[in-house]
């Protein structure tokens, strides 16, 4: 049955170009642990998700409306394809999830329940913020978006701001053929929109940081003149007591 469900699947899925560009700049800007490849399977998600301040996911997205919970009878075995019912029984203690992918607000409406989005699973696994997008995204334009949006919120800016700045930076710097709301409106924030990073916090980390620094300099030069100092100064012994 897994089998199958992965042929029916992967048959229509394609490599995206921009995946490594985008997450690799990510990595630049801030600590984090990128997994790519045959390293970015869901055994391996499932493991480590829940260590993670921040979750970037850059991937593909199956919207299926008529079984929008990928539900199975029996779903023991990793099958590489991480469900939404899957989610909803993460323990995440992300603070805030970015996927990156094609419509993955997108779902079917329940009576009682909303959408049934993948996002939806994620708030359920005890995310307070989500960035998800509400249709298919353009590769090359994501990448962009991302890194903007990364810049600003290492700034301190709301969530919600950061975002909004994102959109108008590429905006500012796309080509007129760019500049269409497809590709750049799609993604948007859903939760806590705090920022994720106090800027008054970071503006005393870098203050301290640059003291200690330019004390340690200080000391360190001032140590090597002394020694120069002394590495050139001879006593002069006089041989005989009698010399005037």
């Amino acid at each position: 049955r897994f089998t199958t469900r992965q042929k029916k699947y992967r048959k229509d899925l394609f490599p995206i170009p921009g995946v490594k560009e985008e997450v690799n700049g990510i990595a630049k800007l801030m600590n984090s642990k990128v997994y790519l490849g045959n390293n970015a399977t869901e055994t391996n998600f499932k493991k480590v998700a829940g260590k993670y301040d921040i979750l970037h996911l850059a991937m593909h997205t199956i919207i299926d409306n008529r079984n929008p919970m990928y539900s199975l009878a029996d779903d023991s075995l990793n099958d590489g394809l991480l469900n939404t019912h899957e989610i909803y029984g993460l323990k995440l203690n992300a603070r805030l999830v970015v996927l990156s992918a094609c419509s993955t607000g997108e779902g079917d409406y329940s009576r009682g329940e909303g959408v049934i989005s993948l996002a939806r699973g994620f708030v359920y696994a005890g995310t307070p913020s989500l960035v998800m997008s509400m249709w298919e995204v353009e590769d090359k334009s994501t990448v962009s978006l991302m890194e903007y949006f990364y810049k600003n919120l290492l700034k301190g800016e709301s969530k919600s701001e950061a975002l909004r700045e994102a959109k108008l930076k590429f905006l500012n710097s796309a080509k007129a053929e760019n500049s269409h709301p497809f590709f750049w409106s799609a993604f948007v924030l859903m939760g806590n929109p705090d920022p994720l990073y106090d800027s008054h916090t970071l503006i005393i980390i870098i203050t301290i940081v640059a003291t200690v620094v330019i004390m340690a300099l200080i000391i360190f030069f001032v140590y090597r003149k002394r020694r120069a100092k002394s590495a050139f100064f001879v006593p002069l012994v006089s041989d005989s007591q009698d010399q005037i």
